[in-house]
């Protein structure tokens, strides 16, 4: 799918706002791009300053990929660390024990999306991995629609990224935690 140009040039500048997200105890880190909506997660094996800087590097390189430039990432105290490691990303801190609405906004609806699937599966405990994989299948869905608030009213944020769109027999087959025979 070509993505109009005029949507891409109106926001070659892109503004992510982070924040760190805990599901049963294991830790994430959530990006939401202003304007384009784009949802990112990523697994953190810990939250070290070196696991974070590489996190949002990752989140940077999808956007560079496209010709975009984070300029701006919002984040709060627990990046401090990361102060003039970004390269040409400015880290604005928001004021202690606040935090952007944005990511809040979006933690709460992945964790609620994680919430409604893990309650159709009929197993008391996940692995771990599992979990993992039950947060990205969540936020690959939510990224699939357009948002209110972004860019295009049509386009979802996974297609103005990456110019795919969903493809019906490749990922509406089988619902996350189904049982199936593969060979």
């Amino acid at each position: 799918v070509d993505v109009p140009p005029e949507i891409l040039a109106r926001n070659l500048d892109v503004t992510v706002v982070a924040d760190l997200m805990f599901v049963n105890g294991l830790p994430f880190l959530v990006t939401v791009s202003r304007n384009i909506t784009l949802i990112t997660v990523s697994y953190m094996p810990s939250h070290t300053a070196a696991n974070l800087r590489k996190g949002l590097m990752q989140v940077v390189t999808v956007y560079r990929r496209l010709g975009l430039t984070v300029t701006t990432a919002m984040v709060d105290g627990q990046f401090d660390p990361l102060r003039g490691t970004i390269g040409t990303v400015d880290l604005n801190f928001t004021a202690a024990a606040e935090h952007a609405p944005e990511i809040e906004q979006c933690i709460w609806m992945i964790k609620e999306r994680v919430h409604v699937q893990r309650s159709r599966l009929q197993f008391s405990r996940l692995p771990a991995r599992v979990v993992i994989g039950l947060v990205s299948f969540c936020v690959f869905w939510i990224n699939a629609f357009p948002h209110t608030n972004s860019v295009s009213h049509t386009l979802s944020p996974r297609m103005i990224i990456t110019g795919r769109k969903l493809d019906f027999k490749k990922h509406c087959r089988t619902k996350f935690g189904d049982y199936a025979q593969v060979y």
